[in-house]
């Protein structure tokens, strides 16, 4: 049965998916007309620099998105070899770690990005925040999925219910 915090949480993911290729759909077409530009000596200057801030938004949201997945690279051969119970324990911290580590990385982007509110960007001369706020939003969606994944397991865990990590 899916509760209020595992739809809200499906919902976040669903757009920030959106966001994601938006920004993809963005980044290919920006690039592309960057090239072209250069090719009829007119170039497009901000081309690179718009590339490079879709580019650092794809990341920091897809790393959020790869939380909700569980792509992420881990070692977890010893997780596996260790009783049913003790994994759950190793989870637990596991994700409180990654949790306490997305808070951190919301209250610095969130400080760095009022920072940038003072200095803009050197060829868009958009505030440079727009940029840095790409560090909370996607600490964010890590968060949200790391607490979402957390509870699972406590879920599991209280219930008895085996499944795999």
């Amino acid at each position: 049965m899916m509760g209020v915090f595992d739809r809200m949480v499906e919902g976040m993911n669903r757009a920030v998916g959106i966001v994601i290729i938006a920004c993809y759909a963005a980044l290919l077409a920006d690039v592309a007309a960057g090239t072209v530009s250069r090719f009829v000596h007119a170039p497009i200057v901000w081309s690179e620099e718009l590339a490079r801030d879709l580019f650092v938004w794809i990341t920091v949201l897809a790393a959020g998105r790869g939380v909700a997945k569980n792509v992420h690279i881990g070692v977890d051969f010893f997780v596996h070899a260790a009783p049913r119970k003790l994994q759950d324990v190793l989870a637990v911290a596991s994700y409180v770690g990654v949790a306490i580590l997305a808070i951190v990385l919301i209250v610095t982007g969130l400080q760095l990005s009022s920072f940038g509110l003072r200095s803009r960007s050197m060829l868009l001369d958009i505030p440079m925040a727009y940029l840095y706020f790409a560090v909370p939003a996607g600490a964010f969606v890590i968060l949200m999925n790391t607490l979402h994944q957390l509870a699972q397991v406590l879920r599991r865990s209280m219930t008895g219910a085996v499944e795999p990590l």
